[in-house]
C-alpha cells in the first residue's frame, strides 16, 4: 500500500451559477462515494500578493461616476 496525493482544484462556489456550482458539489461527491480508501483532507493556503489587483480597482474607481458599479468594485477590493 503506497501514499498518494491528489491535487483537489478549489472553487469559489459563491461566486459560480447555480448549475456550475451544483456540478462541482457533485463531482466532489461522487470522488468521496466511489474512492474506498481512508483519505484525509488537508488545506492548504498561502499568503498572496494581490497588491497589482487592488491598484487596478482603485484606479477604475477613479475614473467611474456609476454608483453601481463603485458599488461593485468596492465589493471587489473587499475581497
Amino acid at each position: 500500500m503506497g501514499i498518494y496525493i491528489f491535487k483537489i482544484g478549489t472553487k469559489d462556489l459563491n461566486f459560480l451559477n447555480n448549475d456550475d456550482a451544483y456540478k462541482h458539489i457533485m463531482d466532489f461527491s461522487k470522488f468521496l462515494r466511489n474512492y474506498i480508501d481512508d483519505i484525509k483532507i488537508i488545506s492548504m493556503t498561502f499568503p498572496v500578493n494581490t497588491q497589482v489587483q487592488q491598484e487596478d480597482i482603485l484606479k477604475k474607481m477613479e475614473m467611474t461616476y456609476n454608483k453601481i458599479y463603485i458599488n461593485f468594485l468596492n465589493k471587489r477590493l473587499e475581497q
